[in-house]
């Protein structure tokens, strides 16, 4: 962009700031209004879904929050865009706070259909196939997190899934001694 360009989007900023915030809203409005001219009425109104959905998980409503993720997954009709991983993946971090650890598992494996490193759903299935001692399960997820390049998986999921690495290993082996 030449400088130009540059010195005319910050007068425009400048300009917009100085007007009423009624204003702004007005201008936010219309911008809404022009973003439903160009994205298909369903996947608008399963964002809106999922913004609820967001809304009540931040209020510890999780049931409410699984509803509203449900809504906006059946509003998409479809499991692969980035809205219906996103909602899945939502939901399934609600399930793990609710401790409904196959509805975790389910929506985490939708998720990785989709997207298979995706490292939020590996980590959570693997708590949830700890928490219903399915160990084995567990250990792969985390050995394919922590097969990624650490700087996607990032440091606190790199020690989490590091630490649950060595106390799966153990517990397997401790399984195999018994049979």
């Amino acid at each position: 962009m030449d400088g130009g360009g540059l010195e005319r989007s910050e007068a425009s900023a400048q300009r917009k700031s100085l007007l009423p915030n009624n204003i702004n809203h007005i201008i936010n409005d219309l911008l809404f209004v022009a973003s439903i001219l160009t994205f298909p009425a369903h996947s608008l109104i399963a964002c809106r879904l999922k913004e609820a959905g967001d809304d009540k998980y931040k209020a510890a409503d999780f049931e409410g929050a699984i509803a509203e993720y449900t809504k906006c997954i059946d509003a998409l009709g479809e499991m692969s865009s980035p809205l219906a991983i996103k909602a899945l993946s939502n939901r399934a971090a609600c399930y793990k706070q609710i401790s409904n650890f196959d509805g975790t598992i389910s929506d985490c494996t939708m998720v990785l259909e989709a997207d298979n490193n995706n490292v939020k759903a590996l980590v959570r299935r693997a708590q949830a196939f700890e928490a219903v001692e399915r160990y084995k399960y567990a250990l792969q997820d985390v050995k394919q997190v922590l097969s990624q390049p650490y700087n996607d998986v990032g440091e606190a999921n790199y020690k989490l899934c590091n630490g649950m690495q060595h106390r799966l290993n153990r517990v397997v082996q401790q399984l195999k001694g018994m049979s």
